[in-house]
């Protein structure tokens, strides 16, 4: 009879050490997930969208440079305009140029969107902290992890593969620039 008793209680026992041990474990968590949020809220975030600015306005002018000799030419000759010169320069600059800032907008926005994800990540996590220590259902408690793992895919997703390639092309552009 005590044995029967002892394997209906067990998985009961064992639910509740899991939750504790989760608690625990989400306690000390909040922590490092509410000081990386800062972080990159008051540091990372701002010093980003500096240097984005910075890069466009490094486009921007090396854009000029780069055009103005051959549109001082073109004033001094206009007939040359249409010229196959002048066309296949401005038919290869241009792109480039668009490309250049059209890569810096989507950064800009990456950020923007990293910037709400690590608020709502914290934001969540902070939720959850509270539910363990106000002893909420485990039910209640599993629905916020479920969406904690979701926006965790989200940013995971944001700094895949395409991010690494995005910050080499960067790094390689700056240290052209520079070398000019």
């Amino acid at each position: 009879m005590a044995r029967r008793s002892f394997n209906r209680t067990w998985p009961l026992k064992l639910k509740t050490k899991q939750a504790a041990l989760l608690r625990d474990y989400i306690t000390q968590a909040d922590t490092l997930v509410q000081a990386i949020n800062n972080n990159f809220q008051e540091f990372l975030s701002p010093y980003l969208e500096e240097e984005l600015q910075a890069t466009q306005r490094k486009v921007r002018d090396q854009f000029k440079r780069s055009i103005a000799p051959y549109l001082q030419y073109l004033n001094r000759h206009p007939d040359s305009a249409t010229s196959m010169v002048a066309i296949e320069f401005y038919s290869r600059i241009i792109p480039v140029y668009y490309d250049l800032t059209d890569e810096i907008h989507k950064n800009q926005l990456l950020i923007e969107r990293t910037d709400s994800l690590m608020s709502n990540l914290a934001r969540t996590h902070r939720m959850m902290k509270t539910m363990f220590n106000e002893k909420n259902s485990l039910i209640s408690v599993v629905e916020e992890i479920n969406g904690l793992k979701e926006r965790l895919s989200v940013i995971k997703d944001l700094f895949g593969k395409e991010g690494q390639e995005k910050f080499t092309f960067y790094k390689n552009l700056f240290c052209r620039m520079k070398s000019l």
